[in-house]
């Protein structure tokens, strides 16, 4: 099985590192397989770019035993996905790797946009409730009272809780000051 059959359509090649990163920057969830060593005194700088930029997951090819400790650096500290193997290559070997690789970036990735989304939401409701706060302390109605409120002025409007909340925060805002 090549590559082309396990779904890497694109292979970039470049003997300039600067141009391997930049091109790596066009490719979304791009499959990194690079040696290192390709790149001379660079190999490892390169590595850790392409690692901190999450461009994709990574397996690290390592010819040269003395960069071991550097690649398990790089996976260990700077990378969301990475694996190595070492030479000689056989091909169970790389094709478990590309796909194990790929798996814990896919997931990793899911992870943190959930992640994203909860942080949005907890944001929401932190606006929501300084919006509740306010509207009891100058409109001295209960909380579930100043939660109705909200969510009345947001039907009628036809605009989240999260807006209504927000110019509520302001007016108040506005009139304190």
């Amino acid at each position: 099985m090549s590559l082309a059959q396990m779904g890497i359509v694109q292979v970039i090649e470049n003997d300039d590192p600067e141009k391997v990163v930049r091109q790596t920057h066009n490719i979304i969830n791009a499959l990194i397989i690079i040696d290192p060593t390709e790149y001379g005194t660079n190999g490892i700088r390169v590595a850790k770019v392409l690692a901190r930029e999450k461009t994709g997951p990574i397996v690290f090819i390592v010819s040269n035993k003395r960069l071991l400790k550097p690649v398990e650096d790089i996976i260990e500290k700077e990378s969301i996905a990475a694996t190595y193997i070492t030479t000689p290559i056989s091909y169970e070997v790389l094709r478990v790797a590309v796909r194990t690789t790929a798996i814990s970036y896919r997931k990793i990735i899911e992870l943190e946009k959930k992640l994203v989304d909860v942080n949005e939401m907890l944001a929401e409701k932190k606006k929501i409730n300084r919006a509740k706060e306010l509207l009891v302390k100058n409109k001295n109605l209960e909380e579930p009272e100043a939660h109705k409120l909200i969510q009345k002025i947001s039907m009628n409007t036809g605009k989240s809780m999260k807006v209504v909340a927000e110019k509520i925060i302001r007016e108040f805002s506005y009139s304190n000051t």
